[in-house]
């Protein structure tokens, strides 16, 4: 019987984590009242994902939060800030994928089937670390304070897979420049609280 019901929780699990999860939309305006230009979203944030994933002062977090020389990364679907509309950024030798920072079938398991903690821990070391990206402060007026503009934080968004589990995230902020005819984002910080 204990079997059994694990087999259910293992094939409800494998069924929440196929479930398609697509991200809010967003309107992002192409300028202000007063007319003045303000940068696509889409592209500012694809320059964002390629500077965290290949910026060599960020490489302790990529490691700390993901499977070190992984080359997979999750967006978190349920961000404070959800990803524009269609987006899907593309990073050379990295899988981006999107996924949300809660999984429905593994809270059920948890709290409502008998030994769900048990099975809980189980599911979650056999799972690697995963790169989990959240989007938290999207204001593209290039005019603001840079910890007001692009603010995004790294989190384990996966298991542990027998190592040590990680909480928390990594803080990591950009600023918005003008440069010629381009916009361009520009490492401006981070913070490990």
């Amino acid at each position: 019987m204990r079997f059994m019901l694990a087999a259910t929780c293992v094939w409800l699990f494998a069924l929440g984590e196929c479930a398609s999860v697509g991200g809010r939309p967003q309107v992002v305006p192409k300028s202000d009242a007063r007319g003045a230009e303000k940068p696509d979203a889409k592209p500012i944030l694809q320059q964002v994902i390629l500077d965290l994933l290949t910026n060599p002062e960020l490489r302790f977090a990529r490691e700390f939060y993901g499977t070190p020389g992984g080359k997979k990364i999750a967006l978190r679907t349920d961000s404070p800030i959800a990803w524009p509309k269609g987006f899907r950024p593309k990073i050379p030798g990295y899988d981006v994928c999107f996924q949300s920072g809660e999984s429905w079938v593994l809270n059920f398991i948890y709290w409502h089937v008998p030994y769900g903690a048990e099975i809980y821990s189980c599911i979650q070391q056999r799972k690697p670390r995963l790169l989990g990206v959240s989007l938290n402060t999207q204001d593209l007026d290039p005019r603001r304070p840079f910890d007001n503009q692009i603010c995004v934080t790294l989190f384990n968004i996966g298991g542990n897979c027998g190592q040590t589990p990680v909480i928390g995230g990594f803080s990591v902020y950009y600023k918005l420049n003008r440069e010629k005819e381009n916009w361009v984002v520009k490492f401006a910080g981070s913070f490990d609280p």
